[in-house]
């Protein structure tokens, strides 16, 4: 009983005497913890019991391993929960915690959220919320998540603002409220959030718990699509497929596709599969790119090659610099430089710096064309113009030793120079050859 726990408590000083001897934590001191345990179960509030102070000093003072794991582990999660809830901790976490994970990690995380979360630690709330809703470590139970999602949301908590949110919109722990799931999914993405920005998206789209407006579903799926959220990618291309809150555009549509496809997903892929087959130029492009790095779909260069070669034949820039690289490594088609050049002089006549650098280097050395350095310099200018590393490299080493330039030493070190800003370490190199180079790029 009550009257019986305050009892033995008020022998504390008999207790903490015998605490101080060669056993830090005796076995009256043991079955006093045990019984103030089972006894406070039943207390509503810790701030008004007695001796909390004494009990708490006298639970640190159990400082071997063994003993600290046995009581630790006895120690049922609402005691556990009273204990934070009263603003007190029942021992010193960090050493602690430890022991618990060396026997039940699950354990030792739980009782590390425990400990902090009634501190007012936002994280540790959470963390306890996603205990009850995975059932880790406690019995699953969605009334006490919500709950804890609830302490850490109203503190500004972003991933417990959407759990939360989430609860509302499924009903799951409390009752369903579609209007209170957007308001928690609007304060998680109003501080950046992806996941919350794709759902308050998802309820402008379908009109739950807010207006219909498809214009915000697509504001809201952006930003969440900005942040690399694959699904979100997905359905921001699905927007654009069909001009729904933003204008049509199937080469916007087959872009965020891609993206989403890199990632994995499965729609995406499938949808981006769909327009290359109807003739999207973009979508063959991106497609293509998918089979050649494997992300998506299983890495094919065969097909690879098929879908830059439908891109390139439609004249996008990207797909014909592409499949010149595919001519010239013999990857996905039989290798045949000629063909590479002529891909790359398409592609680098549209401005493409990657076909501009590799025709240039095809002259430089007699790949597929004679060998000329006066046209190398040509294409290496005007990728090096665009900011491509290798071809400010290439083209500071043409000034520097006269070839198909006149030799120029400041010109090189301006071309090394840049290249060198961008990390190229062979520039890097070259400058300390420079009195007037030397430390750049450092």
């Amino acid at each position: 009983s009550p009257e019986e726990a305050i009892e033995i408590l008020q022998k504390y000083e008999i207790i903490e005497r015998s605490a101080m001897g060669e056993n830090p934590l005796s076995e009256i001191s043991k079955d006093l913890m045990y019984r103030f345990m089972m006894y406070k179960d039943g207390v509503e509030s810790l701030n008004d019991y007695p001796y909390i102070d004494k009990i708490i000093e006298l639970y640190r003072r159990a400082n071997t391993e063994g003993s600290r794991v046995k009581t630790l582990k006895r120690l049922p999660v609402r005691c556990l929960e009273a204990f934070a809830a009263a603003g007190a901790k029942i021992a010193d976490v960090e050493t602690c915690r430890a022991d618990i994970v060396a026997v039940n990690p699950v354990d030792g995380k739980l009782i590390e959220f425990i400990c902090t979360s009634g501190q007012g630690n936002a994280e540790a709330q959470f963390n306890l919320g996603l205990c009850y809703a995975d059932g880790e470590g406690v019995s699953k139970d969605m009334t006490e998540a919500v709950k804890w999602f609830r302490m850490a949301a109203e503190q500004g908590h972003a991933m417990a603002q959407v759990a939360l949110g989430w609860c509302y919109g499924t009903g799951e722990g409390v009752s369903k409220d579609v209007t209170e799931a957007a308001k928690w999914y609007r304060k998680a993405a109003e501080q950046g959030l992806a996941q919350a920005q794709f759902a308050l998206g998802g309820c402008y789209h379908y009109g739950e718990g807010v207006s219909k407006d498809v214009t915000e579903a697509a504001k809201w799926l952006r930003k969440a699509a900005e942040q690399g959220l694959a699904q979100a990618q997905f359905f921001l291309g699905l927007c654009y497929a069909d001009g729904e809150g933003v204008s049509k555009d199937m080469t916007e549509a087959a872009k965020w596709w891609h993206k989403a496809a890199e990632q994995g997903n499965a729609e995406a892929m499938e949808h981006l599969h769909a327009a290359a087959e109807d003739g999207n130029v973009s979508a063959q492009f991106n497609l293509g790119w998918c089979y050649e790095t494997g992300k998506g779909v299983s890495k094919d260069m065969t097909e690879a090659a098929k879908w830059y070669r439908m891109a390139a034949e439609q004249g996008h820039a990207g797909a014909q610099c592409n499949l010149g690289r595919c001519y010239e490594t013999g990857k996905g088609v039989s290798k045949g430089m000629v063909k590479a050049v002529r891909l790359y002089r398409l592609s680098a006549s549209q401005g493409n710096m990657y076909a501009q650098f590799n025709l240039g280097w095809c002259y430089a050395n007699g790949r597929g064309v004679s060998e000329d350095m006066t046209e190398a310099v040509k294409w290496y200018r005007k990728a090096a113009d665009q900011g491509h590393a290798r071809a400010q490299y290439f083209l500071g080493s043409c000034y520097d030793y006269g070839t198909g330039v006149g030799e120029d030493d400041a010109e090189a070190v301006k071309w090394y120079r840049k290249a060198a800003e961008q990390g190229d370490e062979t520039a890097k190199e070259m400058l300390k050859w420079f009195p007037q180079g030397s430390g750049a790029g450092e």
